[in-house]
């Protein structure tokens, strides 16, 4: 059997505070962080090769990546580097959710958010976040998703969402910046055994699929990227304000329109982050002299492309 793990951090055992889920705040909480998501992807990977997988892959879904380390993952398990769609159509067996959170608008939900952090999905009428969105997309290709693991809020979520997916409590939230964490000797145990009887049953589950037409809304914090959302991506309505609405009869497709908003909503906060530097001496004049550097490039050297004679 072949499987599939897709991972974030928020959601790993031991992980209660957000310094801790990006190596930004130069303290060693990012560290403790990735022994911890390992520490859940490794128990996973000891069930399933109990229940006889023979190959697993490994996908780090948290920000672009990079944050698992190969030296790390425990037997013949293999960090992979592909977008999700592919990975989709590799035709896994069975795929695990591992270290995820809540949607974004849970207010219970630990670190809650869906893809970014500016956007809301709403699919069919239901507010959804990343464990449904990734789901549904495995299930358009007939690969169930077996089990998800995270704090309370994500695990609720996903039973909702996705009936009879095993689930795995690491941490109990009150709000989206406090959590108590469950002692990882024991959220290990139970991740290991949790993956062996889900892989176990395998024949018994079905993947998730949502039926078409299938309806999606984002509702952006700021209208402009919801404009823009419209422009750019084909069959896209805006509403109002800050929100758009997108039908498609394949969920690849709004898999898809999911991450262009991502994209779109990184882009403005990009941008805002530009307009900002560019006030700040020495910044603006390092910036001034990047974009000249860029031009002079452009200018100067052999163009990279075929050349072109009518």
């Amino acid at each position: 059997m072949r499987v599939l793990i897709c991972c974030d951090i928020e959601g790993a055992s031991s992980v209660n505070d957000y310094r801790q889920i990006a190596p930004f705040w130069g303290n060693k909480g990012y560290e403790d962080c990735i022994r911890a998501i390992t520490s859940d992807v490794n128990s996973a990977i000891r069930g399933l090769k109990r229940a006889g997988a023979i190959s697993i892959d490994i996908f780090d879904g948290h920000g672009d990546g990079g944050n698992l380390r190969q030296d790390m993952i425990e037997g013949d398990a293999v960090i992979i580097s592909k977008d999700v769609p592919s990975l989709a159509k590799c035709k896994y067996d069975a795929v695990l959710l591992i270290g995820q959170h809540a949607c974004a608008g849970t207010a219970d939900g630990f670190l809650s958010h869906t893809g970014g952090t500016d956007y809301t999905l709403n699919v069919n009428g239901k507010y959804i976040g990343e464990v449904a969105n990734g789901a549904w997309l495995f299930g358009s290709y007939n690969t169930p998703a077996i089990m998800v693991t995270g704090d309370d809020a994500a695990i609720r979520e996903a039973k909702a969402l996705l009936p009879g997916i095993e689930g795995v409590i690491v941490k109990k939230s009150l709000n989206r910046m406090e959590t108590m964490c469950l002692p990882i000797e024991e959220t290990s145990k139970d991740i290991e055994e949790k993956a062996f009887n889900s892989l176990k049953r395998l024949n018994n589950l079905k993947p998730f699929i949502i039926e078409p037409p299938i309806k999606l809304e984002i509702e952006f914090i700021n209208p402009g990227m919801a404009q823009m959302m419209q422009f750019y991506v084909p069959k896209c309505n805006y509403k109002e304000d800050n929100v758009v609405s997108y039908i498609a009869d394949e969920y690849e497709d709004i898999f898809k329109a999911t991450m262009m908003a991502n994209l779109i909503a990184s882009t403005f906060f990009t941008q805002s982050i530009m307009g900002e530097a560019y006030q700040i001496n020495g910044v603006a004049e390092f910036l001034q002299n990047k974009l000249i550097e860029r031009l002079e490039n452009w200018a100067i050297k052999k163009s990279p492309f075929p050349i072109v004679k009518y």
